[in-house]
């Protein structure tokens, strides 16, 4: 297939619409284009967008105690061969795996060093697991950062029982040229057992920001701790 800079520009365009600090409370018509780059690879152009929010912050806000004012953004988006390969926030915020970047430019990460006990998916649904205090949990569920849909933590029946200690986002591997944004990747979900007992861990996949939003999906998991 044809990889153009129009096409690539338009798939940064939406990338930015959907990602969830633009989509929570982005100033639609302050969205504008400033700047093409052009790095030294074949099918691949970086874009640069100005844009205002009511609030500040990054990401999905919902839950979370905002001042309000308005605040300017820019975001680089690199779309290589129809696929958006980076897209940073003012220089500090992933909005692939949204999450805050270090001084390196990487990601920032919650340590879980230990490996889980118990690792599941969505063909866990509704379903039950056993852990002994202190071993970690693992739950994988496909998502696509580009639509704005991200899973949400709803709820722990019971929090002393299971805690969460980290989320991220996993890209979709390539699997050739016809690789394009859309695919969806994984988010990965680490969950601890902290005492004995019985919790139930819900999640919902939504657009947090839309006020009265429906769930595309839930998943609910029963969590025993020996």
């Amino acid at each position: 297939m044809m990889y153009t800079e129009e096409a690539s520009l338009e798939i940064a365009e939406e990338f930015v619409r959907n990602s969830p600090t633009f989509a929570f409370d982005g100033m639609e018509g302050t969205l504008e284009l400033v700047e093409t780059l052009y790095p030294d690879i074949e099918y691949a152009w970086g874009f640069v967008f100005h844009f205002e929010c009511r609030h500040g912050g990054y990401g999905d806000r919902t839950r979370e105690m905002v001042a309000q004012a308005i605040t300017p953004h820019e975001a680089t988006v690199n779309v290589e061969r129809g696929k958006v390969k980076a897209a940073v926030l003012d220089g500090k915020w992933d909005m692939i795996n949204q999450k805050m970047l270090n001084e390196q430019g990487e990601t920032k990460e919650e340590e879980t060093s230990e490996t889980p006990a118990v690792s599941v998916n969505a063909s866990h649904n509704n379903g039950q697991v056993e852990l002994n205090v202190g071993e970690l949990l693992e739950v994988t569920l496909e998502s696509n950062a580009s639509t704005g849909f991200q899973w949400q933590l709803a709820e722990i029946k019971d929090p002393d029982v299971v805690e969460k200690k980290a989320d991220r986002y996993v890209e979709p591997e390539s699997e050739g040229e016809d690789m394009m944004v859309g695919v969806p990747g994984k988010e990965v979900w680490t969950f601890k057992a902290l005492d004995e007992g019985t919790a139930t861990i819900s999640m919902e996949y939504l657009q947090a920001w839309k006020e009265g939003g429906e769930s595309a999906e839930t998943f609910v998991l029963t969590v025993v701790v020996k």
